[in-house]
């Protein structure tokens, strides 16, 4: 009879888990090296990736009107993010125990690792970069796409149920600058 086994290997830098005699488990703490750094930025790097993808497919569902896609997408952005909060934790995790820093900015992560940066870390740092800046652009997009869709349904629905054109003042009682300060001094010399 055959079995199928699985391989499955743990990301650099994780904790491994093992079961020792008697059946207790035994945590080992994580590999903290460059090399663990280093695959930590490439995951970062690979969700902040999906993400773009998911909203570039959430465009697509909003051009062909599908609510579900929509939908869809905006479940695999939640999930998405819970686990890049987690790929992120990893990460600081591990340059705060190679740099003594609690905190480093990606742009100065290189400097603060010192002779321990390597150009692995480099390369996985300028990835995270590049995929961040056009996530950015993938997300200015897609929030100009999802407000002009509202405002036009917005309008479509005022026209339906015959409701006027939305103002921000009430008709005829705009002040004008002029007007206000007028208004603001006349006030001031009354108190």
């Amino acid at each position: 009879m055959m079995t199928s086994h699985s391989v499955w290997s743990e990301p650099v830098g994780a904790a491994t888990v093992s079961t020792r005699p008697g059946g207790t488990l035994a945590v080992r703490p994580p590999t903290v090296s460059a090399d663990a750094l280093a695959d930590a930025l490439r995951t970062e790097a690979r969700l902040l990736g999906e993400l773009s993808q998911v909203l570039r497919d959430q465009r697509e569902g909003i051009a062909a009107e599908d609510m579900e896609s929509v939908n869809d997408s905006i479940h695999a952005v939640h999930r998405l993010l819970l686990t890049l909060g987690e790929a992120r934790l990893r990460r600081r995790t591990l340059v705060q125990v190679l740099t003594g820093r609690e905190d480093v900015p990606l742009s100065e992560l290189v400097e603060a690792l010192g002779d321990a940066a390597t150009d692995a870390v480099t390369a996985a740092r300028d990835e995270v970069r590049a995929v961040a800046a056009e996530l950015v652009r993938d997300l200015s997009l897609n929030r100009r796409i999802l407000d002009r869709a509202i405002q036009a349904g917005e309008a479509h629905v005022r026209v339906l149920s015959g409701m006027p054109k939305r103002h921000l003042t009430y008709p005829g009682r705009g002040i004008s600058g002029l007007a206000a300060r007028a208004r603001r001094s006349l006030i001031d010399e009354q108190v």
